[in-house]
């Protein structure tokens, strides 16, 4: 496939491999698809609440089904299927960069993060006015891409460009997990993103905390008294995981200590192993200790990630942030 000016191919797919797809729609029924997605779009205002369930409409219409994971998480697949391989899209908004939630951490990489723990090769991430396509088993995954502005391929109408981007679309949904090209192979860890939290299996003791530990999905609340001193009920009814990266993040604010003095008070507080709580760091906020550091250092971006991360839990982290102001 040629690039054009409203898509670009970096890279990612083979070009042989392009050459074999086959649509079972005929031509006029993609620019029918088209039309429609056209129609969608006039009645959808990029800077109205609603413009991220416009985005979930486009990928319906695209013969997708999808479902939020968490406010900025998509997990879609073939409609009509119940297949347990998805592709994951990240979702930004059109006023925020593409491809950097903040200056040390990209898009993709979170993205990564995310899919490996679920197992998914593909990503996408968009903003709903362009779009970028990562497999996550290709070495340098965040410079081999597939692009396509579906903003100007609607605006101009441009029926090759639509037609193009569609038999990509048509390809991930028959291949879930399937490689595109001989470049495909499994990545190398990322020693500044994986190696640094990568938590090695340890032979749970008979502390119940540990139980807790296996799986980032899990949504377990319990009630627990630190020493003589019971907690409060913003913290009885807030997720542990949450509880104690906000203990991390206080330790580090208040007592200016650094992140693994901060991880080992708090296991220390909690009565655990201080992999448990670097756990919490790396599989439920999927940053490594140099990021959290500097995540620490402005609040907002801080409170962002973390309401990103746990969504169910914008109120609780509130309420046990208040203090700090």
């Amino acid at each position: 496939m040629d690039n054009d000016r409203f898509l670009l191919n970096n890279d990612l797919f083979a070009q042989h491999t392009l050459r074999k797809i086959k649509l079972p729609e005929s031509y006029d029924t993609i620019l029918n698809l088209l039309t429609t997605i056209q129609e969608y779009r006039e009645f959808a205002h990029p800077n109205s609440d609603r413009w991220i369930e416009y985005i979930q409409d486009v990928f319906h219409l695209l013969g997708f089904s999808a479902r939020f994971h968490n406010q900025r998480l998509m997990l879609i697949s073939e409609m009509g299927l119940n297949r347990s391989a998805k592709i994951l899209v990240g979702i930004s908004l059109p006023e925020e960069d593409i491809l950097n939630i903040a200056p040390w951490l990209k898009w993709s990489e979170l993205l990564s993060l995310v899919a490996s723990s679920m197992n998914i090769q593909w990503g996408i991430m968009t903003n709903g006015m362009e779009l970028r396509i990562y497999d996550f088993l290709v070495s340098n995954f965040s410079e081999k891409y597939y692009w396509a502005n579906i903003e100007k391929i609607i605006n101009n109408s441009s029926e090759e460009s639509f037609y193009s981007f569609y038999k990509i679309l048509f390809y991930l949904k028959q291949n879930p997990q399937k490689a595109p090209g001989p470049e495909t192979k499994k990545a190398p860890k990322n020693k500044k993103s994986v190696d640094q939290m990568k938590i090695h299996e340890r032979k749970r003791d008979s502390n119940p905390e540990n139980e807790l530990e296996p799986k980032a999905t899990r949504r377990v609340f319990y009630n627990i008294q630190v020493g003589n001193k019971e907690i409060s009920e913003s913290e009885k009814k807030t997720h542990i995981s949450v509880r104690r990266v906000i203990d991390i993040y206080q330790k580090m604010i208040h007592n200016s200590t650094s992140f693994d003095m901060a991880c080992d008070a708090v296991a220390k507080k909690y009565g655990i192993e201080p992999a448990t709580v670097l756990h919490d760091v790396g599989a439920r906020l999927h940053i490594n200790p140099d990021q959290f550091t500097a995540l620490v250092k402005c609040r907002n971006e801080f409170i962002f990630h973390l309401k990103f991360c746990f969504p169910g839990e914008g109120d609780n982290i509130d309420d046990l942030l208040e203090k700090d102001n």
